[in-house]
């Protein structure tokens, strides 16, 4: 129960800086896979192109064999395929990277500094340095 109370704690007081270090890992993991970002960013030009072109009209020879719902279709099966090939394994990677990081750090602080702190600043709250005199800056 200690421990479970330990990592609650400190998940809640260091949520900020957790959030930070997913980021960092996240991209981290991301520029050591350049394959996968070289495949995300062909796949956000496609559907960008399938924007550009759902406003504006196919050649003719086009219209009748590639439809917006196909292209749609089309491009939603290549996203997912993209998405499970390339991306999955980093986005594991990030997911178990960050989790074993911030639950080791979660798990190893001692939260009883945590609620020092805590307490400190609900007590200093109202403009009230340590001494009980009203701070005007």
């Amino acid at each position: 129960m200690t421990l479970r109370l330990n990592v609650m704690t400190n998940m809640s007081y260091f949520l900020t800086n957790y959030l930070m270090i997913g980021g960092l890992n996240a991209v981290i993991i991301s520029l050591s896979h350049p394959i996968m970002m070289f495949w995300c960013i062909a796949v956000a030009l496609l559907w960008y192109c399938h924007r550009l072109t759902v406003n504006y009209p196919l050649p003719p020879f086009l219209s009748p064999h590639l439809t917006p719902f196909r292209r749609t279709l089309l491009l939603l099966v290549v996203s997912l395929y993209v998405f499970i090939w390339y991306c999955l394994m980093p986005l594991l990677a990030v997911a178990g990277v960050t989790a074993f990081v911030v639950v080791g750090h979660a798990a190893g602080r001692n939260s009883a500094d945590i609620k020092a702190v805590i307490s400190h600043d609900k007590d200093t709250k109202g403009g009230k340095d340590d001494k009980g005199m009203i701070d005007d800056d």
